[in-house]
């Protein structure tokens, strides 16, 4: 074990009783490396020579210069690479607080959609009644909103000069064929004056009934475009119109829209083909399927909430356009991603991460992207893969202590110590008695303390000392004294020496004498 501090995390008031729990910070030589979190040093040393600068109180912000937070303004911290922010639990002080971690899984999260709507008749299914000449209703055989018309069905009778001139136009070029006797001309005319009634909407069978009567007819019989329901009248008999007026307009109720407000935190989770399940107010038990079809472009102002349009069928008419209903919409993600529960995601306000199982007992905080969230689970779009492990309880208790590690490691006294085959350079190091501080040892020759370095009378190590990597060891100095630290029995040596701090009473008494 090669860490000797420990910090007080917190006190937790649980039955009337406050516990204080005891977290030791990790700084493993061999601990596995982590992917960016908040706070990694290594990425911001670009100049390589070891020392960041960070900010305790925000520990993802971290520079290669000094300088100043951008969140809160304070200066950022000098502190070494080495000094990470793995925080150790052992298993004892792990169930004690209660500590719960869960694996992340890959999957495409499912959410309910629960809405309200109304129906509305459907706009690609509605027909107008528009006479392409002008003219008078002479009469009406359907004369009221809400009739409903098969396709052919006669509307109204309507008497047009323009339509009776059209007839009399075409009679005259048959009269004419007759007695050129179907010359080229002559047919040409005929052609030409039947387009003429086609334009106008007249039928074939009305065009049939012309030719064998001879008589242009006075008025001329309007029928319905599509089968439907009236749903608007604007004429009445005897009234003029003008051509192009919308007379009558028909909606085929047969497919229904139903239109239902989706607020904006629902609408990253819809897509069209969506299914939905609807219920009727006054038809409880009884549940009606449709497909959404269509996202409106629009945020109301007011609401604050977009549309969307779901078609259900209605062929047995049950259904009518004003109707309420309450819908539940199953939506899905569009693509599986890393998932986990949502109490694992710690939000500092700018920033969101998790405390990440690093190493059998260590924890590290993570920083993440969450996307959409579902009940208590929630998307993880960056930070995370599946089959991590992550903290479900306790992850606050972690968060904190990683970052006192953090703050602490700042303020710790540092010393590089090299070793070469000549020995430790540098060979003495002080410490202020009470004053925690930190010894960096780099190995760079392979035949010498290849079995790791231990400090015997404070009862740390061996702790393996990878050749050519820098590797910290957190020494308490809790009492005066010098102390070994050494390449084993028949190794270099060198000596750490924690010596009195000097209290205000002693300057007093200096000063006396």
């Amino acid at each position: 074990m090669n860490t000797a501090r420990f910090i007080a995390l917190a006190a937790l008031a649980l039955a009337g009783t406050s516990l204080v729990l005891l977290l030791r910070p990790s700084s493993e030589p061999d601990a596995p490396e982590t992917r960016q979190t908040p706070g990694e040093l290594a990425s911001a040393d670009l100049d390589g020579d070891g020392f960041v600068f960070r900010d305790g109180m925000h520990p993802w912000i971290v520079e290669d210069e000094p300088g100043t937070c951008p969140i809160c303004g304070m200066d950022l911290i000098r502190v070494p690479v080495s000094s990470g922010d793995a925080v150790e639990v052992s298993p004892d002080v792990a169930q004690t607080i209660g500590l719960h971690t869960t694996r992340v899984t890959q999957q495409r999260l499912s959410r309910t959609i629960r809405t309200t709507g109304v129906f509305a008749a459907n706009d690609q299914r509605v027909s107008v009644v528009a006479p392409k000449v002008g003219g008078w209703v002479e009469r009406l055989y359907v004369n009221f909103e809400g009739a409903r018309v098969t396709e052919g069905q006669a509307l109204m009778e309507i008497y047009s000069p323009e339509l009776v001139a059209a007839q009399e136009e075409y009679l005259l070029a048959l009269r004419n064929r007759e007695r050129l006797r179907d010359a080229p001309d002559a047919l040409r005319l005929v052609e030409a004056a039947r387009r003429r009634l086609a334009f106008v909407d007249v039928t074939e069978e009305q065009v049939q009934e012309l030719e064998e009567t001879g008589m242009p007819g006075r008025t001329l019989t309007v029928y319905a475009p599509a089968t439907g329901t009236v749903t608007s009248t604007a004429v009445t008999e005897g009234q003029m119109f003008a051509a192009g007026q919308a007379l009558m307009k028909l909606a085929n109720l047969a497919r229904l829209w139903l239109i239902v407000d989706i607020y904006e935190r629902d609408l990253a989770w819809l897509s069209p083909g969506d299914s939905a399940v609807i219920h009727l107010p006054y038809d409880a038990g009884q549940t009606i399927e449709g497909t959404v079809s269509y996202l409106y472009d629009q945020v109301d102002t007011v609401s604050r909430a977009a549309r969307a349009r779901i078609e259900v069928a209605n062929t047995d008419g049950r259904l009518l356009p004003g109707m309420y209903a309450t819908v539940q919409v199953q939506a899905r993600a569009d693509v599986p991603l890393p998932v986990v529960p949502f109490d694992a995601v710690i939000n500092s306000g700018e920033r969101h991460h998790v405390m990440r199982l690093t190493a059998p007992g260590q924890y590290a905080p993570v920083e993440v992207t969450p996307g959409l969230e579902s009940g208590e689970l929630v998307q993880i779009v960056s930070g995370l893969e599946a089959g991590d492990e992550v903290v479900t309880r306790a992850q606050f208790l972690l968060d904190s202590e990683a970052r006192l590690t953090a703050t602490a490691a700042a303020e710790m006294p540092t010393f590089r110590v090299d070793i070469t085959v000549a020995g430790f350079g540098p060979a003495r190091v002080a410490l202020p008695e009470g004053t925690p501080g930190r010894l960096i040892f780099t190995r760079h020759a392979e035949q010498v303390c290849g079995g790791g370095i231990e400090f015997p009378e404070l009862e740390i190590g061996p702790v393996a000392l990878p050749l050519h990597e820098e590797v910290s060891v957190d020494i308490g100095a809790e009492s005066t004294g010098t102390y070994r630290f050494r390449c084993g029995p028949d190794g270099p040596q060198g000596t750490l020496i924690v010596e009195r701090s000097m209290q205000p009473s002693d300057s007093n008494d200096h000063a006396h004498h």
